[in-house]
């Protein structure tokens, strides 16, 4: 016999398959003596080390994956692991207390959770499942239990249902098999759910999933927040054509795949894909790539624990030069720091690395690891399609000694081949300082992640100020709008690669704005051209001129539904 559940959805979609019930094993952390704090202490701080290292591996592979912003899911996680107070709280207590660090640590954590579960904001509740995910990772390493990601045995049409799930089993998810997840706990904004969201799996969370049993027939549908525990043959039939529907809602951007992006009259748009290797392209058919409109060249030395060779560099840039030997190719050059750290680099320690040694100031900094990656680029740019792009530029000198160390470079290698040299607008000074930079550079790329974060000096990964983080505020999107202006009237082409060109409600304001080129993950583009068909290009640039005289943010969006 049938039943409904009522919970809530936290990704949309509907799914149909059979219960698989997931277990996380389960550790009983027992008080313990210890003779030698100090060897204790270093036990923990050993594990915290390897976490860090794992969650790495991890964000690179999600980088690869999903995408960019939901790697950073991992980078926060990796920072929540630096938090000083959480590393003290467990040295002290293992000090004072001569008690085990998996003691120690499944207390501070739960002191840390109950702070957390008095916040009204469901944003920082559902900051737990983070600390419950960095506890449980930090306890498998004490504990000498490898388990990372699912342990299940995999099948098609399986509906995964669990207490909870962690953003680290959320990332090991595989369309392939998952065809929807139920669980007790969680909600839209839990960082599993973002992940789900991205996968393309229906989810639903606040079920009593005690009222589920494995190999139960079950449906989702988050429409109407509920789940259907064993639906008789009028409620299969239904759901099926239900999921039919959805799946040709789907399908209209399908058809998109091998279009080239324009407006309904014919004004066309760029659309460059972002890579992080050589794999992220293997699948994409030739026709359906305009452009590599961002390489990011830092996942090549984050996946390795060594600083990868000039000769090795030269293969990887060659293969894809050579591949897409007609098309535009954008290489970042290295932008680490921040968020993005190389632990096999002995780099002094900034207390804000945010706002430190990143990008391009790293390049000038260490100017051997700089110019091995000149040299590997211009060499392997034998069909003159490569345009570098240099990151976290402040200002026209580094521009200038960039470029006058590539041009040195270049006569070094007595190499008579054509690239073209462009910034990333990530520094809000740039924007006021782009008719000195202009002669020595042909385009910008406009990275909106970062710039929107430094205009509203906003960290996106600190939960308690990333609502201030606003891509639709009308005072942002007029500092776009001068930003573009001015680089037309410059003559560069102008780019944008962060999160808002996916996006494809913000991806009308920009190419409303004068915004030639978008760039972004090959699984979104369908729909932003999708988005593009359905305006000419006055209507979306009247589109932009609304939206730089509405009020705030809330505005913009009424506007654009």
């Amino acid at each position: 016999m049938s039943k409904v559940l009522f919970g809530s959805a936290t990704a949309r979609g509907i799914a149909y398959g059979n219960v698989v019930k997931l277990q996380a094993p389960k550790l009983d952390i027992l008080r313990k003596t210890v003779i030698d704090a100090k060897a204790e202490i270093q036990r923990f701080l050993a594990s915290v080390k390897k976490a860090k290292s794992q969650l790495k591996d991890l964000e690179v592979d999600v980088l690869h994956k999903i995408g960019e912003s939901e790697s950073q899911i991992f980078a926060s996680q990796s920072l929540m692991l630096s938090d000083p107070q959480m590393l003290n709280d467990v040295s002290k207590m293992i000090e004072e207390q001569l008690v085990n660090a998996e003691y120690a640590l499944d207390c501070v954590i739960a002191e840390l959770m109950k702070d957390l579960s008095r916040h009204q904001d469901s944003y920082f509740k559902e900051r737990i499942f983070d600390l419950k995910d960095i506890k449980s990772r930090l306890l498998n390493i004490l504990c000498d239990v490898n388990h990372q990601g699912l342990d299940i045995q995999l099948m098609t049409n399986m509906i995964l249902v669990a207490e909870s799930l962690s953003p680290s089993e959320a990332a090991k998810l595989d369309i392939k098999y998952i065809s929807g997840i139920i669980t007790k706990e969680g909600g839209i904004t839990a960082h599993a759910s973002i992940l789900a969201t991205k996968l393309g799996i229906p989810a639903i969370a606040g079920i009593n999933i005690n009222e589920i049993n494995e190999q139960d027939h079950v449906i989702i549908d988050t429409d109407n927040d509920q789940v259907i525990v064993n639906p008789d043959v009028k409620d299969q039939t239904y759901y099926r054509k239900k999921i039919d529907e959805y799946k040709k809602y789907l399908d209209r951007f399908v058809q998109y795949e091998d279009l080239k992006a324009q407006t309904k009259d014919g004004h066309l748009i760029t659309i460059g894909t972002n890579i992080a290797n050589l794999d992220d392209v293997k699948k994409i058919k030739d026709n359906q790539l305009e452009a590599i409109g961002l390489f990011r060249t830092e996942c090549l030395f984050m996946a390795n624990s060594y600083l990868p060779s000039e000769c090795e560099q030269t293969k990887i840039y060659q293969d894809l030069l050579n591949r897409f030997k007609d098309k535009k190719i954008v290489i970042r050059t290295l932008d680490i720091g921040g968020d993005k750290p190389l632990s096999y680099l002995s780099l002094p320690k900034e207390s804000n690395p945010f706002l430190g040694q990143r990008g391009i100031r790293f390049s000038l900094n260490y100017p051997k690891i700089f110019k091995s990656q000149i040299k590997a680029l211009l060499t392997a740019n034998t069909n003159s399609n490569l345009s570098i792009l240099l990151p976290m530029v402040s200002n026209a000198c580094e521009v200038i000694q960039a470029k006058n160390m590539i041009e040195e470079i270049k006569k070094e290698l007595n190499l008579d081949t054509h690239y073209r040299l462009g910034i990333m607008v990530e520094v809000p000074a740039i924007a006021f300082n782009l008719e000195q930079i202009a002669p020595y550079i042909d385009f910008i790329s406009i990275g909106s992640n970062d710039l929107i974060q430094y205009f509203f000096a906003a960290d996106r990964l600190n939960p308690i100020v990333s609502s201030l983080y606003q891509p639709l505020s009308p005072v942002f999107l007029r500092f776009l709008d001068l930003i573009i202006k001015t680089a037309n009237k410059l003559q560069l082409d102008v780019s944008v690669c962060g999160q808002m060109a996916a996006q494809s409600e913000a991806a009308l304001i920009l190419v409303g704005l004068g915004v030639n080129e978008l760039s972004m993950d090959f699984n979104i583009q369908s729909q932003v051209k999708y988005a593009l068909a359905h305006y000419t290009y006055q209507q979306l640039k009247n589109l932009a001129k609304k939206a730089l005289k509405c009020q705030d943010s809330q505005a913009v969006i009424k506007l654009l539904k």
